[in-house]
């Protein structure tokens, strides 16, 4: 909705400080508070017993996803970016990070991009793919 308007209606000069703080510190506020309630409940849930699996499966994604981008010679940033956003919690993570490490716009816009088509792709795909392996629900669940 907010690109549409400034798209095509435009926004008047004055507001540009306003939509500047409010697309830096009050969005990583946001996400903070967002990844710190998402936390607290999943290890409440979890329990302790959950934190080595969830570690080990942030880890492995960080890991291979650096691996792989340095393997296919992409840009440094744009490989954090898609890391992050492909282990964390995706396009959350990449706008967190995205200002820290000093990607432009276009890398952000390729990370976005990539995790948003490879996480619906995903969504679409692993409920049959998991049932397909898998014969138990249980099983699924895990998956």
């Amino acid at each position: 909705l907010g690109a549409g308007i400034k798209s095509f209606i435009g926004i008047p000069r004055e507001f540009e400080p306003g939509i500047t703080f409010s697309t830096t510190h009050i969005l990583r506020t946001g996400i903070v508070c967002v990844g710190a309630k998402l936390s607290a409940a999943e290890m409440i849930s979890l329990g302790v017993a959950g934190i080595p699996a969830v570690a080990a499966s942030i880890t492995a994604g960080l890991c291979f996803i650096t691996f792989m981008g340095n393997k296919m010679h992409l840009p440094h940033r744009l490989t954090s970016l898609l890391a992050a956003g492909t282990s964390i919690c995706g396009v959350t993570a990449i706008t967190a990070l995205a200002p820290v490490i000093n990607a432009s716009k276009r890398e952000v816009s390729y990370a976005v991009a990539n995790v948003v088509l490879f996480g619906t792709i995903g969504m679409i795909t692993y409920p049959y793919l998991a049932h397909a392996i898998f014969g138990l629900s249980e099983q699924v669940g895990i998956f």
